[in-house]
């Protein structure tokens, strides 16, 4: 995702079970933190808000995300867990530029969630800086006819596209 990029920069990886932290430096991770919430527990709450099965849950997470409209409770059950992450997010990134005395030049942010209407704008807000959506097929050569799915997958594949890379 960073490419020849050596200035500092905070990758925000939201997994389904976790969300991961990395500092990255000069081409080199610097710091990495990880967070026991992810997705999973953005759909169980959402689940557990609407008493829906966890299958209905992640639909409605999909298709309605954080939307701004009227009594969204969708919203509501999710915003206080990415709140969370992003605060989580923000105090690594001010431990790291206080210990080394160097500013993030950005924030890239990955994974599945990120795919969820207005995430990412929602997420800027929060952290209080700009942000970016990272974009792992930048570098990858693909067929013409998936061009229109990877938006998407960019944010799913994101690891998986990096460790096979890894070697290249």
């Amino acid at each position: 995702m960073l490419g020849n990029d050596l200035s500092p920069t905070a990758i925000v990886n939201i997994g389904g079970r976790s969300t991961s932290i990395l500092i990255v430096d000069k081409g080199y991770e610097r710091v990495s933190h990880n967070y026991e919430i992810g997705g999973f527990e953005i759909t169980k709450s959402i689940a557990r808000a609407l008493s829906v099965s966890l299958e209905k849950a992640e639909e409605l997470k999909r298709q309605f995300g954080l939307k701004q409209v009227n009594e969204n409770v969708i919203n509501e059950a999710m915003s206080s867990l990415i709140d969370m992450m992003a605060s989580e997010a923000r105090k690594t990134i001010t431990n790291y530029e206080i210990s080394s005395r160097q500013k993030i030049a950005r924030v890239v942010v990955t994974g599945g969630l990120t795919n969820m209407p207005n995430f990412i704008d929602y997420f800027k807000e929060k952290m209080g800086m700009d942000i970016f959506q990272g974009n792992v097929f930048s570098r990858v050569i693909s067929q013409p006819a998936l061009a229109p799915a990877l938006p998407e997958l960019s944010n799913i594949f994101s690891v998986a596209i990096g460790l096979g890379m890894r070697e290249i």
